[in-house]
């Protein structure tokens, strides 16, 4: 890049990565006027539309406790995810002493990584946390809703590979019908699955549903 582009970018960017996986728009350059004999003195820009599948990263948090309640760590998890971690979650370990403790893992994006691992300190008293970044491979995802004779059902859509679909119903729609019906969850979950491949034989015309 050109030190101004170099200058302007570091004003206006909120993180640094690989390239995303994306439908470009448009791609442009730009010269400086100064020659440079290490390297060219070019800007490229590239304009698209990042796509729901692909790789990203993002930050991951750990902390050892072999001296926190269950109770504790319970409630730092909520408190994790409502200020935005994509995922909390506990491994046991075995510490020094034969100890037994608790790995608690936490996934972010870059920008809430110095909120969550303050909220991590506080909640648990640890002394101090690790934290790196991780590549990640994500599937390309969709939000649909299906019609359960139990109610309706949000739901996502992960695309594999090959183009196969498989449809995984929201835990809390699934849980609130569960709830207000006095069913089982999985019975809920079941109807979800059963409606949605209804559904999807009404759209592709394979006779009726």
């Amino acid at each position: 890049t050109t030190p101004t582009g170099a200058a302007i970018l570091a004003t206006v960017v909120d993180e640094f990565g690989p390239l995303p996986s994306m439908t470009l728009d448009a791609i442009g350059y730009g010269a400086g006027t100064k020659d440079f004999q290490e390297q060219g003195n070019l800007l490229r820009l590239m304009v698209g539309s990042v796509a729901d599948g692909g790789t990203d990263q993002v930050w991951v948090i750990e902390t050892n406790l072999d001296d926190v309640s269950a109770e504790t760590i319970g409630f730092a998890s909520e408190r994790l995810f409502a200020a935005g971690a994509l995922d909390v979650y506990c491994t046991p370990i075995q510490m020094k002493k034969n100890r037994p403790g608790t790995l608690v893992t936490v996934l972010c994006d870059p920008l809430r990584r110095p909120k969550l691992e303050r909220i991590l300190i506080r909640e648990t008293g640890t002394l101090g946390v690790r934290s790196w970044i991780a590549n990640r491979t994500k599937l390309e995802r969709r939000a649909v809703r299906v019609a359960t004779p139990l109610g309706e059902v949000a739901g996502k859509i992960a695309i594999l590979e090959d183009g196969t679909e498989v449809f995984s119903p929201e835990f809390d729609d699934c849980r609130r019908i569960a709830l207000e019906r006095d069913l089982p969850l999985h019975q809920v979950d079941q109807e979800a699955r059963r409606a949605y491949e209804t559904q999807r034989r009404v759209e592709r015309g394979d006779g009726d549903a």
